[in-house]
């Protein structure tokens, strides 16, 4: 009885499966012996078919390659079985006919695909027809791919054609690198169709032709049939490919600009805010007592006297019963009131002398501890220091850190400086009586040189002047 004939590539894994059936073979007494077992990749698959493209075999190929697109997967326990439960897809090569300047027709047959390519620095321009119908008037490319299902996983799939079934009974013309028209990626037609690919500058462009890219199965067409057809499909498939220089430099523009966007509004407050609230009761005290102390540098120590504190004492105790706020008052320094971590209220002396009745400085206080349950003062007083002082005094915890920055300082109390308010009360009085003084220099030198007096039209004018400068 002729069993099925068995044959593989040098392959390692491919001897062994080899081996394998070659044990097991003769207990099967179901299969075809016009089969051939084919142990391999897809590559030697398809040599194996060239080679017997005359025979009426049937052909079952075994994956021991990378991917095995045309292969069925190998198993111990289910390959024996698959070989009787084969099922039987008829593959189709192409004929193709190529005819040159002279007239003279070349065929030949390709299980894969059929390749036209540019042989020059410059692009193929090829026009296609399929049967009477122009499909690519123009094609600029670097060619142009007609595949069956059987190649629709090879070249024709990394040039971005489609993926045929086995049975589809369809055609796919895939440009390859197409200049233009860019958007075109092909077309899907019946493997019953005649197509025509024409090049349309044979001179200056010429193209060859290759059933599989084999180096033994090119044709080199001078012709404007094939190689017009050729270049139009090429050029047209690369003017559609993406180009993903671009995509990817303005994602990664886009990625920094949202990066740095974050970094300027978002991880500052976010960062302060997360800070804020790993500060305890008694660091939020001695917050506030520290900055206690830097106000009393700048504005002098806090109003305190016996009948005072007491006083104080009586008015934190009705404003707040249930709360451990302290009340201090400031002769100089302070805006009319303000409020400090560790839940210290600061109110202006002018708030309680200036009025007969203890609503107006208990009204300030109030204020102050409505702003204290609203805002966090921490908080507060982070965000007036700048994100620097909050990662330092995060890393680091030391709380002078964000105490004796005085410019943050003074914009977060909003307090004045006493020598401040002199040097600029001092500013102005100077500025005025220089005002004063060349204004009255300048009458007196109209009125009274050695040239004619003025008109008396005039006299009434500077004598206003002179009483108005001299009030």
């Amino acid at each position: 009885m002729v069993k099925p004939l068995i044959i593989s590539d040098k392959n390692k894994k491919s001897l062994k499966i080899k081996s394998f059936l070659l044990n097991k073979i003769n207990k099967i007494s179901n299969l075809k012996p016009q089969l051939t077992i084919v142990i391999g990749g897809d590559g030697f698959m398809l040599q194996t078919l060239k080679k017997n493209k005359d025979s009426s075999r049937l052909f079952y190929g075994i994956n021991s390659g990378n991917y095995g697109f045309l292969m069925n997967k190998f198993s111990h326990e289910k390959t024996i079985n698959n070989l009787s439960k084969a099922k039987m897809i008829i593959i189709y090569p192409l004929e193709m006919k190529i005819k040159n300047k002279q007239g003279l027709i070349k065929k030949g047959l390709a299980i894969n695909e059929v390749s036209i390519l540019r042989q020059s620095r410059q692009a193929a321009s090829l026009s296609i027809k399929v049967g009477s119908k122009l499909i690519i008037k123009k094609l600029v490319s670097d060619g142009v791919l007609v595949s069956t299902p059987a190649g629709s996983t090879a070249y024709n799939l990394s040039v971005h054609g489609p993926i045929l079934s086995l049975n589809s009974k369809k055609l796919s013309i895939a440009p390859i690198s197409a200049f233009r028209p860019r958007r075109w990626m092909g077309k899907t037609v019946s493997e019953k169709s005649n197509i025509v690919i024409k090049n349309l500058n044979p001179t200056k462009r010429p193209a060859v032709f290759s059933p599989n890219l084999s180096d033994a199965e090119k044709i080199e067409i001078e012709d404007s049939t094939m190689i017009n057809a050729i270049e139009e499909v090429r050029k047209s498939i690369k003017s559609r490919q993406p180009k993903p220089g671009k995509l990817r430099v303005l994602t990664l523009l886009a990625s920094l600009i949202v990066i740095i966007a974050l970094l300027i509004f978002w991880l500052p407050n976010v960062l302060t805010k997360h800070t804020s609230g790993l500060v305890y009761a008694e660091q939020r005290t001695q917050i506030g007592r520290l900055l206690l102390d830097e106000i009393s540098k700048l504005s002098g120590p806090p109003c305190e006297t016996k009948s005072g504190s007491n006083t104080l004492s009586n008015f934190e105790k009705r404003l707040f019963p249930d709360n451990d706020i302290k009340v201090l008052v400031f002769s100089r320094g302070i805006k009319t009131s303000t409020h400090l971590p560790g839940k210290f209220i600061l109110l202006d002396s002018k708030t309680v002398e200036d009025f007969e009745v203890p609503e107006v400085a208990a009204g300030f206080a109030v204020v102050e501890k409505i702003k204290l349950d609203n805002q966090d003062p921490i908080e507060k007083l982070l965000l007036f220091s700048g994100t620097r002082v909050v990662l330092k005094f995060l890393t680091t915890g030391k709380l002078k850190s964000i105490v004796f920055d005085n410019i943050s300082f003074k914009s977060f109390l909003f307090i004045e400086s006493p020598i401040n308010c002199l040097i600029t009360s001092c500013a102005i009085s100077i500025f005025e009586y220089l005002s004063r003084f060349l204004i009255n220099s300048l009458l007196i030198g109209l009125i009274f040189s050695g040239k004619n007096n003025p008109p008396s039209s005039a006299k009434p004018f500077f004598t206003a002047v002179s009483k108005l400068t001299f009030l």
